[in-house]
């Protein structure tokens, strides 16, 4: 085919086969059969017509609202729980000696202190302040209608495309 029989509509082409074309098919002495194919592909091409003149299925606001608001909650739960919070480093350690002492060592600056006191098989407590807590960052309205005009809603997979890319923006948003 050439590419102009693709610039061509499946209905006009098959409009264009006359009425009257038959397919003859000789079966050797046992008869003679004749396939109206001229009849088919015109009432195919006035099927197709028939298709395409009917109004593209238009879906209300409220469902529009409904299928954004269940991707944007997909996308963003995903985000949300894909933050892991850092593994959190001991600030100091507790080393308590055979006699009972107890003492308290920096774990940035006395690092060899704390390993030797573990070698010497004396108590070593790790003493934590409270974790540093990462900020979750969530979308704004800006970024959200973004996102929204970056999707086809003609297509019945736009719902799940949407999802993806709220994801995407939070897992950028929040360092992922």
């Amino acid at each position: 085919m050439t590419d102009k029989a693709y610039a061509v509509p499946l209905h006009e082409l098959l409009a264009g086969v006359p009425r009257e074309a038959r397919l003859v098919i000789d079966d050797d002495g046992m008869g003679t059969r004749f396939i109206p194919v001229g009849r088919y592909c015109n009432e195919a091409a006035e099927a197709l017509r028939a298709r395409l003149a009917q109004p593209e299925q238009q879906h209300s606001e409220q469902w529009w609202r409904h299928e954004v608001s269940n991707a944007w909650a997909e996308g963003y739960e995903k985000g949300r729980t894909s933050v892991k919070q850092p593994e959190q480093e001991p600030v100091w350690v507790e080393v308590t000696t055979n006699t009972g002492d107890k003492f308290i060592l920096d774990s940035a600056v006395e690092a060899d202190k704390i390993r030797a006191a573990r070698d010497a098989g004396l108590s070593v407590v790790p003493l934590y302040t409270a974790p540093p807590q990462r900020e979750w960052q969530g979308l704004t309205d800006e970024e959200i209608i973004k996102l929204q005009h970056l999707i086809d809603w003609t297509a019945h997979w736009s719902t799940k495309k949407f999802a993806h890319a709220v994801e995407a923006k939070l897992k950028e948003k929040n360092g992922f």
